[in-house]
């Protein structure tokens, strides 16, 4: 982390808004750092020993819902783990010429190694730059996830820990750097900052007052209304239940005479009255059409 802090303390256009390290690796501290982390930055850098820790820092993201396309999260580490498995992109030159060339440039200043013949330059460390310093020059692989949910490397950085020797090269087309992030990079700044505060407020926004008044008077006016209908209808089933009742005849009203019934008929007696009444096999449903007539015929 030195090392990437020393790169981008000379980027002129680079601040780093936040930094912490963490002692523990629980959802406490991890939703604590995240909560600091939204209020300034959209890009985050983080770096972690463990799988472990890893696995819960991006759960704590995911719980955040920061794991949208307005966060980037790059993790850094030098065990060339990945996505969990041993990852290299430079092939590994073990050839006879290779390590005798090696063993010569070592009795070289600034070795000047006179019994190297036991030296074995073949390392699993990627490619070697030895600068004017005689320091190695760290070269930089950043790997990301394809739509296939498969990891290829995205950038190759290399060059001396300065900002004018820094060479950072496209291992792949925008297209695919910036599939997981509606195919273009994370703004810096979101577009109504981070407090969400730099839009101008919607119409409701700046009229709340005035907007809340409107919905409760249009809640009062539609229970009005329909307090209303509700009123009238039942009003009006009230009515025709009133008028359906003075051709109706209530069959506890009738009187049995002593005359017996027929297969078809009935006999019965309403006050002075004779009734002859059909028999049906089945019961006989009147709509509203039905009734209007028998209405009108008792009037």
């Amino acid at each position: 982390m030195t090392d990437l802090e020393d790169l981008t303390n000379g980027i002129l256009n680079l601040t780093i808004t936040y930094r912490r390290q963490l002692l523990s690796y629980n959802n406490d501290t991890f939703r604590s750092a995240l909560k600091s982390i939204r209020d300034v930055s959209r890009i985050t850098i983080a770096c972690f020993e463990s799988d472990e820790a890893r696995r819960n820092f991006l759960v704590a993201i995911a719980e955040a819902g920061m794991d949208t396309e307005e966060y980037m999260w790059i993790m850094i580490e030098s065990r060339k783990a990945g996505f969990g498995q041993q990852i290299d992109v430079e092939p590994l030159n073990s050839t006879a010429e290779f390590i005798a060339d090696v063993k010569q440039k070592m009795t070289e200043p600034p070795y000047n190694c006179n019994d190297c013949t036991d030296i074995d330059p073949v390392r699993f460390t990627g490619t070697v730059i030895i600068n004017q310093n005689l320091s190695r020059d760290p070269v930089f692989y950043v790997w990301g996830l394809n739509t296939s949910d498969q990891e290829v490397v995205l950038m190759k950085i290399t060059g001396a820990l300065s900002v004018e020797g820094v060479v950072i090269s496209e291992m792949q087309p925008p297209s695919v750097i910036w599939v997981n992030h509606g195919g273009s990079p994370p703004l810096n700044r979101p577009h109504c900052g981070f407090d969400g505060k730099a839009c101008p407020p919607s119409f409701v926004e700046q009229y709340l007052a005035v907007t809340l008044a409107s919905i409760a008077v249009g809640l009062v006016l539609i229970a009005i209304i329909a307090a209303a209908v509700i009123y009238i209808m039942r009003t009006k089933r009230k009515e025709q239940e009133r008028l359906n009742l003075l051709w109706q005849i209530p069959f506890i009203s009738l009187q049995k005479p002593n005359q017996k019934d027929t297969t078809s008929h009935s006999f019965f007696t309403l006050g002075n009255d004779s009734i002859v009444a059909r028999k049906h096999k089945v019961r006989t449903l009147m709509n509203k059409n039905d009734c209007a007539a028998l209405r009108k015929v008792k009037g």
